[in-house]
């Protein structure tokens, strides 16, 4: 036989064994009398030719024959003819016997025949048998094995479908496991698998899959969003999508699944955390109802808007905002610059003076004009614990309110006591270097909650921590506890403070500081400066790695890379090493020096292009990338793309973004779905036009708003068509429909926007200067004044902002004065003077007098010459001109 090729073998069997077992004319038929039981008979009459028989065959032949005693011996074939037999399988033993016999790398084989049979015969297989075979391929599977690729794992889901029917809920967590590992395509699928099978599954699996999608919150956020648009197909109702989607998950729901038909259940809302978009959907909906305002969730007053309150009493408006101050025990209520702006303006004639029952932020948009003197200080310390980065810098807050301080507190000079210092709070991190290197040591103290620092702040502080008048003492006692104890402030000191401290001493405090500063997402380029600076050192030239090779065992020291410099990393770093941790490496490296010798060793490890799952790890590290990197890399899956663009590692340069986006384009089937968009964000503007106009309003519907600052006009004109028709259907709620088009208003023409005007929607000023700048150079006074509606004193707050700067000289002073809220022009009208006597020579020769018009000229500061705005004076002015001509001739 092993002279034989398989052709020859099946010859064998079929023209020869088979036809002399099954004639007709033998009195033993099959030779069965004289064997021993089935596996003599199988190995005497068949010999190594048994696998080229169906089961069919051999039980034909051998009707007593017993499979379990020659299970072993058959093929995996005809194993599986035997697992698809009507009623052959009862039990989970039956199963057993069979599977235990099969290697695991047959399993695909096996089931490519009995999943078939299954699902067209599922009443001869019970769930026991079902689940049976399910934990056989959990078990033996090794379906979670970076071996298995996406594709082969899809095809297993395809094999395992007919085994979900009536799943029993301990095998629902077995499944999530094996593709916890894997890409949003595959868990998408499983959601799809067991959505297919959702009637036949009882109350406890669904519990148990609901179970495993809140655990699933740990996943990518790509995924989580997968997961929330396969709740919301299952019933589209905002009601039902708020009682499906977990309540951790509810900020992946698209606003445009937030439009309710009918009463709102606030109280299932407020279990859940929303973003202010999504919150500003159904906030409408609190003054319809006698909910506790004192009971809303942070997340829900988020809502709070100019246009979701127009219609709310007084009362109800002024319990709102009250709600949103800050309380012990409650996480702040995060509001942005017009909410807060909104709030003062419901506020005003109506302030009280305790200051501490409003937002700490909103405190920032008071005139001092409201405060009473004898109330300055409380004003004060109550504005001590506002965050100042939320006002615009146009708007010169930080300045302003110092100043007002000032004024407040006695202060003089550039010393600030404690006492100073303790009421000022958070206004601090707003001084110049002066105040810090010259206050009280307790400014350090405050300094440690500042989102951000200068290089001067930075400067001073050193200068006051050298000093040794603070409570960290003379440098010669710095230790280990004093990094520990300066809390936030090692990420912006520099090599002169870091100078101080032996090299053992920064490692010990970089092992626990990263962790936490990586676990915060702390931004990247913060993190590159404390490398930079607390790894101060000459490089040193050479060919050889001298500070010990880079190993799994120094790759997983949280203090790494600290110690190399750039040269001795690209030394000490071999490509084995790099491939087999690359994940924990660019997790951990932050220099840009160092990335870009990760990008290039990894170029050279794969030469013919990096692979995908290579690529999904890259980090902040892809940041360094080029082109020619970018065109080397494996793009196919969303999860890949989407790891690529998060904010957190770092904006993309326009051409590089556009590239890796492209690149994902490019494979078939590949589009810019909803999915897709969510994770691109301010990416999309560094698409061509062409690309842009493919996006589906169905994608843009199902999106997050976008963020399109950086996007040209043309780009947000195309986008803003798509979105008109994505909220269609929306548009007799004005509220609503405002809400969801807001993001993409950039792009909107002069005649929309004038019939936003009519709605009263109470445009934000931040929408309002995100207009196209055209447009808003078009709108009239009577325009404006009903397009931002409760928002109009805010234009006098950004007078000096540029489109409100541009918009208001445009117009003229009467004009302005309608919205009686103080602005100015700086367009100087068009005058006449008075007409004086002109000699003019008549026919006769005698001279008489005419009268001629002096214009004065437009003010070149209005933004134009405004007199080619007016075609009528124009014509007026050259028709005067040319009469005078004529009389002088």
């Amino acid at each position: 036989m092993a002279s034989m090729d398989r052709e020859q073998q099946q010859a064998v069997y079929t023209h020869f064994i088979r036809p002399f077992l099954s004639r007709n004319d033998s009195s033993d038929p099959g030779c069965v009398s004289f064997n021993r039981g089935s596996k003599e008979w199988l190995q005497g009459n068949f010999g190594n030719f048994s696998g080229f028989a169906t089961l069919q065959d051999l039980q034909a032949l051998n009707s007593n024959i017993s499979t379990v005693e020659v299970a072993y011996l058959l093929t995996v074939s005809q194993l599986a003819q035997l697992a698809a037999s009507p009623s052959h399988l009862k039990t989970k033993m039956d199963v057993t016997n069979i599977m235990k016999v099969i290697n695991p790398v047959n399993f695909g084989a096996f089931f490519d025949i009995v999943s078939p049979a299954i699902e067209t015969h599922p009443a001869n297989f019970t769930v026991e048998v079902k689940s049976a075979f399910l934990q056989e391929v959990y078990d033996r599977g090794n379906l979670s094995s970076p071996a298995i690729s996406d594709t082969e794992f899809l095809l297993w889901l395809r094999r395992l479908s007919p085994l979900l029917v009536n799943l029993s809920p301990s095998l629902v967590t077995s499944l999530f496991n094996i593709g916890k590992k894997r890409g949003c395509n595959s868990s998408e699928k499983i959601i799809t698998l067991l959505d297919t099978q959702r009637l036949t599954l009882s109350s406890n699996t669904q519990r148990e899959i609901y179970t495993n999608i809140l655990q699933s919150l740990q996943a990518p956020t790509v995924i989580q969003q997968i997961f929330v648009q396969k709740i919301i197909s299952l019933d589209q109702s905002a009601a039902s999508v708020v009682q499906n989607v977990p309540d951790a998950m509810a900020t992946e729901i698209p606003s445009s699944s937030l439009v309710f038909s009918g009463p709102v259940d606030i109280s299932k809302i407020n279990k859940k955390t929303w973003t202010g978009e999504q919150a500003a959907m159904f906030f409408e909906s609190l003054g319809e109802t006698d909910f506790d305002t004192e009971k809303l969730n942070p997340t829900v007053l988020q809502g709070f808007t100019c246009n979701t309150v127009r219609k709310m009493k007084k009362k109800r408006v002024r319990g709102l905002i009250h709600s949103c101050r800050p309380r012990k025990g409650r996480a702040k209520v995060k509001l942005e610059e017009t909410q807060l702006m909104c709030m003062y303006n419901q506020l005003k004639g109506n302030l009280s003076q305790d200051f501490a029952e409003y937002p700490s932020d909103m405190l920032i948009y008071l005139n001092i004009k409201d405060v009473q003197g004898a109330n300055c200080r409380s004003y004060f310390t109550a504005l001590g614990a506002a965050d100042f980065t939320v006002a615009s810098s146009v708007l010169n807050k930080d300045s302003g309110l110092f100043s007002e301080a000032q004024n407040c507190l006695g202060i003089s000079g550039v010393k600030l006591n404690g006492g100073d210092v303790e009421v000022l709070g958070n206004m601090v991190c707003t001084l110049d270097s002066s105040y810090i290197e010259n206050s009280d040591s307790l400014i350090l103290e405050k300094l440690k909650v500042c989102k951000d620092l200068s290089a001067s702040q930075v400067a001073a502080m050193e200068k006051l921590l050298q000093s040794g008048k603070t409570k960290y003492g003379d440098v010669t006692t710095w230790n280990a506890k004093t990094l520990v104890d300066l809390g936030e402030l090692p990420l912006y000191l520099t090599e002169n403070f870091w100078g101080q401290f032996k090299s053992k001493t920064k490692k010990r405090f970089l092992k626990t500081f990263m962790p936490k500063q990586r676990k915060k997402k702390v931004r990247k380029s913060k993190l590159k400066k404390l490398f930079k600076h607390i790894s101060a050192r000459k490089t040193k030239r050479g060919a050889d790695c001298t500070v010990g090779n880079i190993t799994q065992v120094t790759v997983s020291d949280n203090a790494f890379p600290f110690g190399y410099e750039v040269t001795q990393f690209n030394l000490c770093l071999d490509i084995p090493v790099l491939k087999d941790r690359l994940d924990s490496i660019c997790q951990k490296v932050d220099d840009s020096d160092f990335q870009t010798v990760i990008l290039r060793k990894l170029n050279e490890a794969y030469p013919l292009g990096v692979p995908e799952e290579k690529v999904l790890l890259l980090g902040s590290v892809s940041r360094v990338a080029t082109l020619n990197d970018i065109s080397k890399w494996t793009i196919t899956k969303v999860d890949t793309l989407a790891e690529l663009l998060k904010t957190e590692d770092g904006s993309w340069e326009a051409a590089q973004s556009k590239a890796i986006i492209t690149k994902y384009l490019e494979t078939p089937g590949n589009s810019l779905g909803a999915t897709e968009i969510n994770s691109i964000d301010s990416n999309l503007c560094s698409l061509d036009i062409s690309s842009l106009e493919k996006i589906k309003p169905d994608s843009i519907r199902n999106s997050k708003p976008l963020n399109l600052a950086s996007c040209s006009t043309e780009q947000q004109k195309v986008l803003y068509e798509i979105s008109k028709i994505s909220f269609v259907s929306q548009s007799s709620n004005p509220t609503t429909y405002y809400n969801l088009i807001r993001p993409y208003l950039g792009g909107a023409p002069l005649t929309d926007v004038v019939e936003l005007s009519k709605q009263d929607i109470h445009m934000d000023l931040n929408t309002f200067q995100s207009l196209d700048p055209n447009v808003i150079s078009k709108l009239t006074a009577a325009d404006v004044k009903a397009l931002v509606g409760a928002n109009l004193p805010d234009l006098k707050v950004f007078e000096n902002a540029t489109a409100v700067e541009t918009w208001r000289n445009l117009l003229t002073q009467a004009e302005l004065d309608t919205l009686d809220v103080g602005l100015t022009t700086s367009r100087v009208p068009l005058t006449t003077t008075p007409p004086n006597p002109v000699p003019v020579k008549t026919t006769k020769g005698k001279a008489t007098m005419a009268n001629t018009v002096k214009t004065t000229p437009v003010n070149a500061t209005s933004g134009g010459a405004q007199l080619a705005k007016h075609p009528t004076s124009m014509f007026l002015a050259a028709l005067l001109t040319a009469v005078l001509l004529q009389l002088l001739q």
